[in-house]
């Protein structure tokens, strides 16, 4: 891969890793990481990328396994690189418990509840 001298690339050495990402807004995400460097490791395993020949360019499209969900640990590497994580809000349950009694509602009411 061919990219012109910056402030960058200057700073780079042979053994240090190059992570390319496309984000949901199709925006490119770039991470240098000094090789075999605690950062380095854990974007690995955040990407599931540890099986992957290091020597060699290689890419991943989709997540692999459940193991792919991001927990708290990867929402912290995530934030250490700029990328914000939407909390999903998790109290849906007890104010569904509250409002159908804790008994399963009807298909109706259900679903107007959901609107």
């Amino acid at each position: 891969m061919y990219f012109p001298k910056t402030s960058v690339s200057m700073c780079m050495t042979v053994g240090d890793e190059l992570f390319i990402g496309l984000k949901p807004d199709n925006s490119i995400l770039a991470i240098i990481t000094e090789g075999e460097s605690t950062i380095s490791n854990q974007i690995r395993w955040l990407f599931g990328l540890n099986d992957i020949d290091k020597t060699s360019f290689s890419g991943r499209e989709e997540p692999e396994s459940e193991n792919d969900r991001i927990e708290f640990t990867s929402k912290l590497i995530l934030e250490q690189i700029g990328i914000e994580i939407d909390e999903m809000d998790t109290e849906y349950l007890g104010e569904m418990l509250r409002r159908f009694d804790g008994n399963f509602p009807k298909t109706k009411d259900f679903s107007a509840y959901a609107r």
